[in-house]
């Protein structure tokens, strides 16, 4: 089997570094055009049948790549996929169930399951929001998918679908006052003073929101993000737990750069990275638990050598190191296969 795959990579890149011409190697033919080069092929890809090696590859210097591929019985002959053949390829990052008969992915925002062995693809749900990150669980009965910042479980058998978590943008409710200058203050009473029917109409709505706010259920766990964004959300296999990050983003000023060649014919600040070594962004990972609808921010405070100074203070001794802890940069939760362990990226 290793033979063989070494011996298709061998002939996939022989042949489309065919259009490639040999010379020298120097400085004036790297500061030249990369024409000389020849052209690559990027983003690799097996079909879901191991039967095409999928690329996107540019050898007629189009204006920007093309999708291509070759079958493995005519390793000679690379084909350029059509528009209509591109739609019907199946996408490679799916989640396989046990026995890898059936295989689930997202595309155009939809969930779709396809029959490896019938090579059917079937849609499964089609809803006001973007499916992603499918994956089968609970012995193949259930899939787990996330949307708008939640992650949602889909019953195969009956149909029904349940929200899991409840994360909401913003902070903890509370009442903003309205910031209006005195004059609008006055304007504002006057006019409510001399229309007793707005008047009314405001004492009505205050009445409606009151009573439409009281009969909220508060027992309802609400996790809100406070102007951080969610990452890495993720379900354990037993759908008890839910893994995810969350990323604080720093307002540290930019690098301006101009641009003196733009194409409305006026000088434009581009925006460039900010200084080596400055992070930009803190990171969090917290834990999800769905049994008792609560949320647990991780310590890594207690880590070890996480308060250690650098090896290099060894070199400066008279110079007195305070001790701190390190910047952490935690990304992802993965859980065992039961659901009972995880481990920290």
């Amino acid at each position: 089997m290793i033979r063989n795959l070494t011996t298709i990579v061998f002939f996939l890149t022989a042949g489309l570094c065919s259009f490639s011409q040999s010379s020298d190697l120097s400085v004036e033919k790297i500061m030249q055009d990369t024409n000389w080069m020849g052209t690559f092929p990027s983003d690799v890809k097996w079909g879901p049948h191991s039967e095409n090696i999928y690329f996107d590859y540019n050898p007629e210097n189009n204006p920007a790549d093309s999708l291509h591929r070759i079958n493995l019985k005519n390793l000679d002959s690379i084909v350029r996929v059509s528009a209509k053949e591109k739609k019907e390829i199946i996408p490679n990052n799916g989640d396989f169930n046990s026995s890898r008969s059936m295989m689930i992915f997202s595309q155009d925002g939809d969930l779709y399951i396809y029959d490896l062995r019938s090579r059917k693809k079937e849609e499964l749900l089609d809803l006001n929001f973007s499916i992603q990150n499918p994956e089968f669980l609970m012995d193949d009965e259930k899939i787990s998918f996330a949307g708008e910042n939640n992650i949602f479980l889909y019953d195969l058998k009956n149909g029904k679908i349940k929200q899991l978590t409840n994360f909401k943008s913003g902070s903890e409710k509370g009442e903003k006052e309205d910031e209006v200058s005195a004059r609008e203050q006055w304007l504002k009473s006057e006019n409510l003073d001399l229309l007793k029917v707005v008047k009314q109409r405001k004492e009505n709505k205050e009445k409606g929101k009151a009573y439409r706010e009281a009969m909220e259920n508060e027992e309802e766990f609400t996790f809100h993000l406070a102007g951080k964004d969610l990452r890495n959300l993720n379900l354990s296999p037993n759908a008890e737990y839910a893994g995810f990050s969350l990323i604080k983003r720093e307002s540290n000023k930019e690098t301006i750069v101009p641009d003196y060649v733009d194409e409305s014919g006026y000088t434009v600040d581009l925006s460039a990275r900010s200084k080596v070594g400055d992070i930009g962004f803190t990171a969090e990972l917290g834990l999800y638990d769905l049994k008792r609808d609560t949320v647990i921010m991780i310590d890594l405070s207690g880590l070890p050598g996480i308060k250690d100074l650098p090896d290099f203070t060894s070199d400066y001794p008279d110079k007195e190191w305070e001790e701190k802890e390190r910047e952490i940069i935690p990304s992802r939760i993965y859980f065992s296969e039961n659901g009972n362990k995880a481990v920290v990226n």
